[in-house]
């Protein structure tokens, strides 16, 4: 056998390997999402943590200048409790395998009024 050959199967062998174990060692799932303030501008280091509810195993992340987390790595399953500091907490059923589940965080925004102003008109009470 010539070693042209040889290393040619060699490197053939080799790349069905890689192939394979490239599709199949993605065994998580993961959750991105952005988080906004009260005036809807995005939340920058923003604290988000993420509990699998079936271990208690809890994960901190924090967002980027853009306002936007990536929770990477996340054993498929649920369900899973989301929370941002200071807003409210979103629960996952259920992450799928090589998926991302998408989430939204608003915060309670507050309207602030500075005057109220009601207007009536007398009716017939008869």
């Amino acid at each position: 056998m010539s070693c042209l050959f040889r290393n040619g199967i060699t490197i053939v062998i080799l790349s069905f390997s890689a192939f394979s174990f490239m599709s199949f060692s993605d065994t998580t799932a993961s959750i991105k999402g952005i988080v906004f303030d009260a005036k809807a501008i995005p939340s920058e280091s923003a604290t988000v943590q993420v509990l699998d509810k079936r271990t208690g195993v809890k994960k901190t992340f924090q967002t980027n200048s853009y306002g936007i987390f990536l929770a990477t790595g996340l054993a498929v399953g649920g369900p899973y409790e989301v929370s941002v500091t200071g807003q409210n907490t979103i629960t996952i059923k259920s992450l799928d395998l090589g998926e991302t589940t998408n989430v939204v965080f608003r915060a309670d925004s507050q309207i602030e009024v500075n005057e109220v102003i009601v207007t009536a008109e007398a009716g017939d009470n008869t």
